[in-house]
């Protein structure tokens, strides 16, 4: 911090590209906490979005999420909300502190944003990243929750994606709260039946219901 002080004494104008530099690095060398605090303080939101979203699932697998919401502390709200992949790491950062009405004013920040790009956390978009997330709150009701449990499966069944089971398992649980639990029975068993590596929370789930 010293240095830093003193770098931006006597050197303002060079102190941004030089963070940037360094967020940079460390994203590509392994130390995502400080890369993502370094484009924050850079003002690069696009980078420290992806950062974010790029390691949300792997640091709610591991148990550490509030280590994503330590990061987005240094966020204002409105930075938050200014990038699509802020919000959708925000969304789920707050519905795993169980805060439900937090998780559900980022998604509805996270619609406002561009949605058809590739997502950092593996999902084929944006859009089918926020999909995913909107079906685990369902915050406009079971019937919305089945179109966008539908919406990733159909996005992520092709590209054999994690998420795809993330959907199937919203699929199967919609289906459920509406009623219809022979239709879930397909879906959830895909889950239950699935190889693929760090689904053990979702196969759980999936196997109580």
């Amino acid at each position: 911090a010293l240095l830093r002080a003193e770098f931006e004494r006597r050197h303002p104008t060079l102190l941004r590209p030089y963070l940037a530099r360094a967020a940079s690095w460390c994203e590509a060398y392994g130390t995502p906490d400080e890369a993502f605090a370094y484009a924050h303080a850079c003002g690069d939101l696009a980078q420290a979005g992806r950062i974010a979203l790029a390691n949300q699932a792997g640091l709610t697998q591991r148990g550490q999420s509030e280590t994503l919401r330590l990061w987005l502390d240094r966020c204002t709200d409105k930075e938050i909300a200014s990038d699509p992949q802020l919000s959708i790491a925000a969304a789920w950062a707050h519905l795993y502190q169980g805060e439900e009405a937090r998780a559900r004013w980022f998604i509805a920040a996270a619609e406002r944003g561009p949605l058809d790009l590739p997502s950092p956390d593996g999902a084929t978009s944006l859009r089918s990243a926020l999909a995913c997330v909107r079906a685990a709150v369902a915050p406009d009701g079971i019937p919305r929750m089945l179109l966008d449990a539908e919406l990733v499966c159909a996005s992520e069944k092709k590209a054999g994606t994690r998420w795809y089971f993330s959907g199937a398992r919203a699929l199967g649980m919609a289906y459920i709260l509406l009623g219809r639990p022979q239709e879930a029975i397909v879906p959830l068993q895909e889950v239950i039946s699935s190889q693929q590596p760090g689904l053990p929370v979702l196969r759980v789930m999936s196997l109580a219901y």
